[in-house]
């Protein structure tokens, strides 16, 4: 009997029922966000008895669970559990936590960094300044932000092709969040315009009411957008302060994380 650790890569050591488990999972991307049992079994090319098996056993485990409207399937909370700690092993958390803890302490603002998951950013930072805030935001490491009404989420779209944005606003059932929220499509989409032209976002109460938030990109080696932050805070004090001293604070973290990271201008 084998006792040694398992050889790489050595297929007599593989489960089939787990590798059929992975194969339904990798089906899911942003061109299959949610899938119906036929299409799984369709595009796995395993049998609809045993598709059907899988399924319920992610659903089960967390892995995949069940749109009620739609009647589809999407990936579950567990697999997002699982990306976020693959973050805290990236440089990206390495490279940011100290520069954006400054700017929240220099700023006296909730400093928060978000990733993009498919057409949601999902919070993986949330950092509170020493002194200066009293007010709790109601986001949380690991939880979604709309993309169409948070800077972040703006930053993301202006940092896509513009067919590729309007799909994934068409896409997005808006929600009044606040008086403040925009929900034309067409002013949305002149607003990330802007976003791409000026660089950087400011929300003012579309979110969260009374909020105000500076937002700007983090850009990886590849140039491409891989992150972004916010500095946000009462309305009524950031409006009282001098709001181009904290954008200037923001741009530098920007400048500072996205070098580190291999960002170089074109």
């Amino acid at each position: 009997m084998y006792r040694g650790n398992k050889p790489e890569g050595n297929s007599r050591y593989a489960i089939a029922s787990v590798q059929n488990a992975l194969k339904v999972l990798k089906l899911f991307d942003a061109q299959n966000m949610q899938l119906s049992l036929i299409e799984i079994s369709k595009l796995s090319g395993i049998s609809k008895s045993t598709t059907l098996r899988i399924v319920f056993t992610l659903v089960d485990e967390g892995f995949l669970k069940k749109d009620e409207i739609s009647n589809k399937y999407e990936l579950g909370i567990e697999i997002l559990k699982m990306g976020l700690s693959v973050f805290d092993s990236l440089d990206l958390n390495k490279i940011a936590s100290s520069k954006l803890k400054k700017l929240a302490d220099e700023t006296g603002l909730v400093v928060q960094m978000a990733v993009l998951n498919k057409k949601e950013p999902i919070l993986i930072q949330k950092i509170l300044p020493k002194v200066g805030f009293s007010r709790t935001l109601s986001s949380h490491i690991g939880g979604s932000m709309p993309i169409w009404c948070t800077g972040i989420g703006r930053l993301f779209l202006a940092n896509m092709k513009e067919e590729k944005a309007r799909e994934i606003l068409n896409s997005c059932t808006l929600k009044q969040y606040t008086p403040n929220t925009i929900l034309d499509r067409d002013e949305i989409m002149r607003l990330v315009k802007k976003a791409a032209e000026e660089g950087f976002v400011i929300i003012n109460s579309e979110h969260e009411n009374g909020i105000i938030s500076i937002c700007f990109p983090i850009y990886d080696h590849t140039n491409k957008m891989i992150a972004g932050f916010s500095a946000s805070g009462i309305r009524e004090v950031i409006l009282d302060t001098d709001i181009n001293r904290i954008k200037d604070a923001a741009k530098k973290a920007s400048e500072d994380i996205s070098n580190e990271l291999g960002y170089h201008l074109q």
